[in-house]
């Protein structure tokens, strides 16, 4: 697959701008690949990579897109799901990468897993919050945005999950429900 820079930076480590591209398959799905030089430089460890429906738009919007599922998480949380492949019920896992991905910074991670065919989805809560429009609009607003982790907190009296990103300019908090991944409010301030 043939990748170019893209205008976005890397969500994860901020230090180098992100790769894309896509490849028509033989059963005529799109393959959407997303790398980034610094930290996730290959295939077997992408940003993103998506099976989707083909499109002729470019892999900036494709990627937003594929962060936008977040009904599907919120509805797979509540009340479980079928594997997409075989119809086996799914095992969901909401837990913590600790700092797998950036040391020192601790993250949530949010997928699911077929115990029958033995495949999955998993990725950063960040990941998920990524596809809030709110934290859409901060990214190519900001272009260089970089998650800086999430802890378990209180926000207007209810369990939930604080998940900030942060640009050279400002920071985005973005606050969860922890049980059901729902927005409860996003606030931002600028540096001075």
């Amino acid at each position: 697959m043939k990748q170019h820079e893209l205008s976005l930076w890397c969500p994860l480590c901020g230090q180098s701008r992100l790769w894309g591209g896509t490849d028509l398959l033989p059963d005529g799905r799109m393959e959407l690949l997303v790398t980034c030089p610094s930290c996730m430089p290959t295939q077997e460890a992408p940003v993103m990579h998506l099976l989707i429906p083909p499109s002729d738009e470019p892999v900036e919007t494709l990627m937003m897109k594929g962060f936008s599922d977040n009904e599907f998480w919120r509805n797979l949380k509540a009340k479980g799901g079928q594997c997409p492949l075989c119809g086996t019920t799914l095992e969901f896992a909401f837990d913590r990468f600790d700092d797998a991905l950036q040391p020192g910074v601790i993250q949530r991670r949010i997928g699911w897993w077929c115990p029958q065919c033995n495949t999955g989805v998993d990725f950063a809560l960040s990941g998920y919050c990524m596809g809030f429009k709110e934290v859409q609009d901060f990214w190519q607003r900001y272009g260089r945005l970089q998650a800086l982790g999430d802890k378990e907190t209180s926000f207007q009296g209810r369990h939930a999950c604080e998940v900030r990103f942060g640009s050279q300019q400002a920071v985005l908090t973005v606050y969860v429900d922890y049980d059901t991944l729902e927005l409860l409010g996003i606030e931002e301030t600028t540096s001075r």
